[in-house]
């Protein structure tokens, strides 16, 4: 199957702020139906401060305009779920490079 990829952003004014949602249509050509992804920053604590980080998550709809209504449900319900996958995989990656730099130590006198 081949598909295209679009990005579509919705600006709004909230309290005088600009509000900035973003899906991404994944749309077959040779097919109907499509698949949406709606984007969000998270920030995540870490010893050298907070780090931003781009997640995606899926958006159960039918048209883009039932994915921009359905965008914030989704980011409640799905933004989390990718929020702990993405801190789970930058942990064991911590744990790892950890576990090189022990095996790099070099202890006088063992050999």
């Amino acid at each position: 199957m081949i598909s295209k990829q679009n990005v579509y952003i919705q600006e709004t004014e909230v309290d005088g702020e600009t509000e900035r949602l973003m899906i991404t249509a994944y749309e077959p050509i040779d097919a109907p139906g499509g698949e949406y992804a709606g984007h969000a920053m998270i920030g995540i604590q870490t010893p050298q401060g907070t780090l931003e980080q781009p997640i995606m998550f899926p958006i159960e709809a039918d048209s883009i305009q039932e994915a921009f209504g359905k965008f914030k449900e989704a980011r409640e319900t799905e933004a989390p779920k990718e929020a702990r996958r993405i801190i789970t995989e930058m942990q064991n990656q911590m744990r790892q490079q950890q576990e090189e730099e022990r095996n790099r130590i070099v202890v006088p006198g063992m050999q």
